[in-house]
């Protein structure tokens, strides 16, 4: 994260806004541990639709969440178009794919448990396409 001017106050907010996303950088990297994307990227480099395919998410949020995950630095993308491949970066592959004996995504998702609200599964659900997702409940 770039330093931000100081505005005369001689203290910067750099930790302040660096800790408050620290909570969306682990919820988007749970969720792509939770929805499979490490999993899949194992068996090889994969297109956002082919991914989406796999994992049953709707295509543009499997391309959002793709690029946050490049964003965050837990994956790599070759191209530019709708046939640019995705692969996880090394650290992505070591730690995160099931396969690995180094296989750390279990811990991950337990880290993220005790914070878990009614709402914390909202993000994975908004990923998946509309024929994955539980209907809502409606009330009367």
């Amino acid at each position: 994260m770039s330093r931000l001017p100081a505005a005369g106050w001689g203290i910067s907010p750099d930790p302040l806004l660096k800790d408050s996303l620290d909570l969306w950088s682990s919820r988007t990297l749970a969720a792509g541990q939770q929805l499979g994307v490490f999993a899949e990227l194992g068996k090889g480099p994969r297109t956002a639709a082919r991914l989406a395919g796999a994992l049953g998410l709707a295509p543009g949020a499997a391309r959002d969440l793709l690029d946050a995950l490049l964003a965050l630095g837990w994956l790599q993308r070759e191209g530019d178009d709708e046939n640019a491949v995705y692969v996880s970066t090394r650290e992505g592959a070591h730690f995160l794919d099931p396969r690995s004996p180094a296989y750390l995504g279990d811990l991950l998702l337990a880290a993220r448990s005790p914070w878990s609200g009614p709402h914390d599964a909202a993000l994975d659900d908004a990923l998946r396409a509309p024929a994955a997702q539980a209907a809502p409940a409606l009330s009367a």
